[in-house]
């Protein structure tokens, strides 16, 4: 089955929101709403959203203080941001933070749906296919693990780890390097790291058939050996 990209409209203005959804709707984009930070961040921990439409001035939490937030979630999220204003030293900021666009409002549709199909272009080139691991099959559309009937969700970040390692099987990755991939530069302690490989050994190692191993190389790393 094909997998559509899903737009969050996050914006407390109902009207805003109607704007934005008629120009979506009629492109044929799949969306959802949300008017406020909390229900924002809800739905991007779901995994199923790929690019959001973020207003600033929100009635929980101001949009731009939460840009890291989303991005610590979903790191491959692209973020635009909608406003009626917004000076240079706020579109700076939140470019830093991680913003991908800017959008003014109100809507032009054309320019809107030009700004929103450039983000997805970077959606979509992160996309990538699914890796077997023997009886294993690692989806990173679902971001789940299949064996036959069985579907196993270990979490984001440990998901994002096996996924890591096993594209490149053999190569030995630092708990920094792991850290600054998966964690996109935010403080990760060793332990959590080795928690979330572990994870991983024990999925490999009891559920996998044929599915290959990590292995731990003192003072250097882990890598991913395939069977």
């Amino acid at each position: 089955m094909e997998y559509k990209p899903v737009i969050l409209i996050v914006d407390d203005q109902d009207a805003d929101r109607e704007s934005l959804a008629v120009i979506l709707k009629n492109e044929g984009y799949n969306y959802i709403e949300a008017s406020a930070a909390l229900p924002a961040i809800e739905a991007v921990k779901s995994g199923k959203i790929s690019l959001i439409l973020l207003d600033l001035d929100l009635p929980d939490i101001n949009g731009r203080f939460i840009i890291s937030q989303l991005l610590e979630i979903d790191p491959e999220l692209c973020i635009i941001i909608v406003s009626t204003t917004l000076d240079m030293q706020e579109r700076l900021e939140c470019f830093k933070l991680g913003a991908e666009d800017f959008i003014t409002k109100p809507y032009h549709a054309g320019e809107t749906l030009a700004r929103i199909k450039r983000s997805l272009r970077k959606f979509e080139s992160c996309k990538s296919k699914q890796i077997h691991c023997g009886n294993l099959i690692l989806d990173p559309n679902t971001r789940q693990i299949l064996s036959g009937d069985q579907v196993f969700d270990l979490g984001g970040k440990t998901f994002d780890i096996i996924y890591l390692l096993a594209q490149n099987p053999g190569k030995v990755y630092s708990k920094e390097k792991i850290g600054q991939i998966i964690w996109q530069g935010f403080y990760v302690s060793d332990n959590s790291i080795w928690v979330h490989i572990n994870k991983v050994k024990n999925l490999l190692t009891n559920h996998g058939d044929c599915a290959g191993r990590i292995e731990t190389h003192r003072g250097t790393g882990y890598c991913y050996i395939p069977d």
